[in-house]
C-alpha cells in the first residue's frame, strides 16, 4: 500500500480512504495545512468542513453538490465509481485550480472510496487561453474566409475527446476480459464514441457543402430518448 500511495504520489498531492459505512477518513497523503490541523484519521464531517473553508467561494458550491458523504454514497450506490471536477483552492498563499478525482473499485472493496486532489492550475490556463482562441475564431468567422479555415484547424481537438474515449475504454476492456458484462458496458460505449465522432466529421463535411452550395436535404428517423441519452 505504501508503494502504491508513493507512486500516486507523483501525481497526487494529497489522498484521503473514505469509509462510506462509518463516515471516517484517513489521510493518505495530505498538504501540511491539512495534516497539522485535523487527526491523522477521524470523522469525514471534519475532513469536509475543512476543505470546504480553503476552497474559492465559486468553488464551494460544486464540492459541496459532489462530495458531501451523501452524495459520495450515492455514487457509490449508483456505481458511479470514476468522477472528478475542477476546484480552486488556496495553495501556498495563492488560489490555484486543482482537480479533485472520486475514486472507487467494488472488486476491492464497497466500503472505501479515495479522494485525490491533484493540482492542474497550468492545464486550467491553457484550456482557458484554448477557449480564448476558440471564441476569436468564432467571431472572426464572421469577417473572412480566412477565419474559417482557422476554425477547421481547431476541429482536431474536438475530436480528440471521442477518440480518446474509445482508446481509453479500449485498454479498460484488456483488464475486464472475464468480465462480460463489463466488456458489454464498454462495447456501447465505445459505439457512443464512435458515432459522435462520425458526427462530428459528418457536421464539419457538410459546412463544406453550404460552401460549395450542394448542401442536400436528408429526412431521417431517429429517437428522442436515445439521442438525449447519448
Amino acid at each position: 500500500s505504501n508503494s502504491v500511495i508513493d507512486m500516486l504520489g507523483n501525481s497526487y498531492y494529497a489522498i484521503y480512504k473514505v469509509n462510506i459505512i462509518t463516515e471516517e477518513y484517513v489521510i493518505l497523503r495530505g498538504t501540511n495545512f491539512i495534516c497539522s490541523t485535523i487527526s491523522h484519521e477521524g470523522k469525514y464531517d471534519e475532513l469536509y468542513a475543512l476543505l470546504i473553508s480553503v476552497l474559492d467561494d465559486s468553488s464551494v458550491d460544486e464540492f459541496r453538490n459532489s462530495f458531501s458523504i451523501e452524495n459520495i454514497k450515492n455514487m457509490a450506490k449508483n456505481n458511479q465509481l470514476d468522477y472528478s471536477v475542477d476546484l480552486r483552492r488556496l495553495l501556498e498563499d495563492d488560489y490555484k485550480w486543482v482537480n479533485l478525482r472520486f475514486i472507487m473499485d467494488k472488486s476491492i472493496s464497497e466500503e472505501y472510496v479515495l479522494l485525490c486532489f491533484r493540482e492542474c492550475e497550468e492545464e486550467r490556463k491553457r484550456e482557458l487561453a484554448h477557449i480564448g482562441l476558440l471564441e476569436d475564431a468564432v467571431s472572426a468567422l464572421k469577417e473572412s474566409a480566412e477565419s474559417k479555415r482557422i476554425l477547421y484547424s481547431s476541429v482536431s481537438h474536438d475530436m480528440r475527446t471521442p477518440l480518446n474515449g474509445i482508446i481509453g475504454i479500449a485498454e479498460l476492456m484488456g483488464h475486464h476480459l472475464n468480465n462480460p458484462e463489463k466488456i458489454a458496458d464498454y462495447l456501447e460505449k465505445i459505439k457512443m464514441s464512435g458515432a459522435q465522432l462520425i458526427t462530428l466529421i459528418d457536421n464539419f463535411l457538410e459546412m463544406a457543402k453550404s460552401e460549395s452550395k450542394t448542401m442536400e436535404a436528408s429526412n431521417e428517423t431517429f429517437s428522442i430518448n436515445q439521442q438525449i441519452g447519448e
